[in-house]
């Protein structure tokens, strides 16, 4: 049986309210007697999970007799029914605004069609797409293209779009829709030769956006109209995305094991704490069945889970908030438990202090969020880096409401006192200036590298500072931007009354304002820099940097000064931290090449795989012996190629896999992480590999994963083989 296509309705009523919160919390409930195939392609959907132009998914449940049902954030109308307003008085949508829809569009289509295995979409129309409350389009029903043995390709997504945005221009020839409709023309003769991609797309329409509505692009500089990424086209074709017959067996024989000591909501299996605090515990877990990772946090205060409810039910599906998937009652001896979406880059970090437009993008996003509660008569209480979340698609997302309170209502003593206002530290009334403050503080510290009025005497000598009216010094880091700096200056003022009084959707137009340029007139060549085509900058480079804590890598007594300081240059462009490598023989000539240099490069930029990922290589297969050796393959693309081996090995403790190795490199001669050396380049189909030993000094178990990496691919490995021991 194949995965329905689940229709789109213009208007789809929402289904199920929050009734513990005063705001209902809606959502969209589809359901069809083929379970399997409906969750098969929420599966496919949830792969893009967290994503701000994804319609989200927040839960599925599959029934004994095999019916199915998938709940999703509610995401509003289709374009149909934009359309169908819009069609009778003005004839179709402006140019501009049908450039910024496809800009949005493309942008999701460039980050879905980048992934490994690539993820496509195949059925690209105007009822997939969505306009949220929050006035942004969201794209729906991934896995909807699986139909037959045909496999949609990424020039199929891009075309499909092309020839959509089409019909959406208004029929009557409006001199400002010409210079949209001339680019629309030449950019499907462009995809039909396969020369343009989803990410030019992206660049070119978001320049025409911002074109059409007289703003200067952050960042200006020169694109072509019709874009690289026929390469990156080429390599995914073939990929499908679809899942087969026995995958919906797989999805309907799941069994999840209870881990003991630990009650999780039904259906979502404990992977590692993550903090332990006085409302609860903090769990990074599975979902099984929509194969993605989540947060699951659970409360033993119930004023404190109320709060965080009715936070997070104003700020529903807002960009810049963490997302709220379920609400599991509580029933002994589970605790009751609120499962959100997973920003796997962590809370912001201060050790490579931010740029400050990079800080001034920050506290815009921010801002925008505080705004919502601020509108709704809440204030967070609480604003600090540990509360920034970096998700994997470069954005910044406010989370722990746990003691947001009542706009007036008397603060609570858990706030930071590294960044909170004098008048929340002396007791005061929680009031939105309170927010503004320690969002100042926070940009002042990944500025600085460290807290206002910080001088390593400790929290105590700090809070009597603050108390007693001292004013930091100006932000060095903030010098080049001195916009900024008067803003995070103005709101550390110790008086409220000093401080700016517009709110935080002033501040957060204050804060864009000091890296948009007011409107002007632009070059057929402008384009912004970084678009994400979601109203916001990407962060994903940036955070890149800070996404993961990499473990020292180890040394090698025979690799020499030289190839260390070749392998450190290498990790220090893809934003790695390296150890040089000593030793006394000399360069070996294969690093002379630039196809191997470019593969050692590609393996130790890869991030860390999924310990615990479902994924089934069809060009690697690995054969493991209980004597603590195991023998990799390689077919298809890799046959006949030289490749590397990257390798990542994690702990296993009480049963839960850390979700960052301890250790990882590429595979050398011994079978063993030995680092990126001349002998790690493999010329056969296959290799011998020394399994880790079944547990570490310390006493935790081991799990061990491996990709491939092709000499000639190194932009394409493959998915990761694990096994434990």
């Amino acid at each position: 049986m194949e995965a329905p296509r689940a229709p789109v309705p213009d208007q789809p009523a929402p289904t199920g309210r929050n009734r513990a919160v005063d705001e209902p919390y809606s959502v969209e409930l589809r359901c069809s007697p083929d379970g399997p195939g409906l969750v098969a392609a929420a599966r496919a959907q949830a792969r893009l999970d967290g994503h701000p132009g994804v319609v989200s998914i927040h839960s599925a449940h599959l029934d004994s007799d095999g019916r199915g049902s998938v709940q999703l954030g509610w995401a509003g109308s289709t374009l149909t029914g934009l359309i169908a307003r819009r069609g009778a008085s003005c004839g179709g949508l402006a140019g501009a605004d049908v450039a910024q829809i496809g800009a949005e569009v493309a942008s999701v289509l460039a980050d879905a069609h980048g992934m490994r295995p690539p993820l496509v979409h195949g059925a690209i129309d105007h009822t997939v797409i969505r306009l949220d409350r929050w006035g942004k389009t969201r794209l729906d029903a991934f896995g909807a293209g699986c139909h037959g043995h045909l496999t949609a390709t990424p020039p199929d997504d891009v075309n499909a779009l092309l020839c959509m945005l089409h019909r959406l221009l208004r029929t009557d020839q409006h001199e400002s829709d010409g210079k949209v409709r001339q680019f629309l023309s030449r950019a499907t003769a462009a995809t039909a030769g396969g020369a343009l991609g989803a990410r030019e797309l992206a660049q070119a329409l978001s320049t025409l956006s911002w074109q059409g509505h007289g703003f200067l692009p952050p960042g200006s500089s020169a694109v072509s109209s019709t874009g690289t990424e026929a390469g990156a086209a080429d390599r995914v074709n073939g990929h499908s995305t679809c899942l087969t017959a026995e995958d919906r067996t797989a999805i309907l024989g799941d069994e999840l094991q209870p881990t003991p000591g630990c009650e999780l909501p039904k259906g979502f299996v404990p992977l590692r704490r993550l903090a332990r605090g006085g409302h609860g515990d903090v769990w990074l877990a599975r979902d099984h069945l929509l194969a993605r990772d989540v947060v699951v946090k659970q409360y033993r205060n119930n004023d404190a889970l109320e709060r965080e409810l009715r936070a997070l039910g104003h700020l529903d599906g807002h960009r810049a908030s963490v997302e709220r998937y379920l609400f599991a009652h509580g029933s002994a001896p589970a605790p009751p438990a609120i499962v959100l979406g997973w920003c796997e880059g962590g809370a912001l970090a201060s050790d490579h202090p931010w740029s400050p437009t990079e800080l001034a993008h920050l506290g815009a996003q921010v801002a925008d969020a505080l705004g919502v509660l601020h509108g709704r008569g809440l204030v967070h209480g609480d604003i600090k880096p540990q509360n920034l979340l970096a998700d994997r698609w470069g954005a910044v997302r406010l989370a722990d409401f746990s003691v947001t309170g009542a706009d007036g209502a008397r603060g609570s003593p858990e706030c930071s006192p590294r960044h909170a206002p004098p008048e929340q530290l002396d007791g005061g009334a929680l009031t939105p200036a309170a927010d503004l403050a320690a969002l100042a503080a926070t940009l002042y510290h990944l500025g600085e590298g460290y807290p206002p009025l910080e001088r390593g005497d400790g929290t105590e000598a700090l809070v009597a500072r603050r108390l007693s009216g001292v004013k930091p010094a100006l932000p060095q880091s903030m010098a080049s931007l001195p916009g900024l700096s008067t803003w995070v200056m103005a709101q550390l003022s110790p008086d409220p009354c000093d401080r700016p009084n517009g709110g935080a959707a002033v501040a957060a137009a204050t804060l864009r304002a000091l890296v948009r340029p007011t409107p002007c007139h632009l070059n057929d060549n402008d384009a912004p820099a970084h678009p994400t085509g979601h109203g916001q900058v990407d962060l994903r480079a940036r955070l890149a940097t800070k996404r993961f804590a990499w473990p020292t890598l180890p040394r090698s007594g025979t690799a020499l000064t030289a190839l260390g300081s070749l392998v450190a240059s290498l990790l220090l462009a893809s934003v790695l931290v390296s150890r040089a490598w000593a030793g006394p023989s000399p360069a070996p000539p294969e690093l002379s090449d630039p196809q191997t240099r470019a593969g050692l490069r590609a393996a130790m930029a890869l991030p860390p795989p999924d310990p615990l990922s479902e994924s089934r290589p069809t060009d690697a297969s690995l054969s493991a012996a209980p004597s603590g050796s195991a023998v990799l393959r390689v077919t298809g693309r890799f046959e006949g190629r030289p490749w590397l081996v990257r390798r990542d090995d994690f702990a296993v403790t009480e049963g839960l896999v850390d979700d960052r190795p301890f250790a990882f490199g590429v595979v050398g001669p011994k079978g063993s992480i030995a680092g990126p050396t001349h002998s790690a380049l493999i010329r056969s189909n296959q290799a011998s590999l020394r399994l880790p030993p079944g547990e570490r000094s310390d006493g935790a178990a081991v799990t061990s994963c491996v990709r491939v990496i092709g000499i000639d691919l190194p932009d394409d490995p493959s998915p990761a083989l694990c096994w434990s021991r």
